[in-house]
């Protein structure tokens, strides 16, 4: 039988702000498609973040690897690229918007859809890791549903006070924080005082 780790409360808040940071660009991919393309296409976004993090999910099964080490590195690296992809996906369709009449719409939605699957593919791996390779699996799921859930009412305020755009560049900064949580080592004295539950 496959030992599995015992996670520190960092993982978990980093499990909690990385499902936090995909709901949000979820969320506000939705907003922003479905005024500037038509609604119609926001229901593409659900079938992007479904393409990507089952990829990611599906290379993490492939990639079964319960080295408290290597996981670790994986969770690190996986919430570093979600937080950069999500900057880069972002700035590249703007430019890929800019030349629609250029390269028609069929290659625009084709584009569009692999830019945006890259974050949620790099999410997928980074979730995916902690529900796989930890114990406590219901105290992870708990995270992740609390992270997902946060989400919402933080659209529902955040748009009264900023636009969409800028909401959903601060996605990227949720998933960097994240990301940082990934890297924390542990010490258990520390743990307590940093990290209060």
């Amino acid at each position: 039988m496959e030992s599995l780790i015992k996670p520190s409360l960092a993982t978990k808040y980093g499990l909690c702000l990385a499902s936090l940071a995909t709901v949000l660009l979820e969320l506000m991919l939705t907003r922003i498609f479905s005024a500037s393309a038509g609604y119609h296409f926001a229901f593409m976004i659900v079938s992007m973040t479904m393409f990507g993090m089952t990829l990611g999910a599906l290379v993490t099964w492939v990639k079964r690897n319960h080295d408290a080490n290597q996981v670790e590195a994986q969770l690190k690296s996986n919430g570093l690229y979600f937080a950069i992809s999500i900057l880069i996906s972002y700035c590249l369709q703007i430019q890929v918007s800019n030349y629609l009449n250029a390269i028609g719409p069929m290659v625009w939605i084709t584009v569009t859809f692999l830019l945006y699957s890259c974050p949620f593919y790099f999410s997928g791996r980074v979730i995916s890791l902690c529900l796989t390779r930890f114990q406590e699996v219901g105290k992870l799921y708990a995270f992740d549903l609390i992270g997902a859930a946060i989400s919402c009412p933080l659209v529902a305020f955040g748009l009264l006070y900023v636009d969409a755009p800028t909401l959903l560049t601060s996605a990227s900064v949720i998933a960097s924080i994240a990301m940082i949580c990934f890297a924390y080592k542990k010490n258990a004295s520390t743990n307590r005082n940093l990290f209060i539950l």
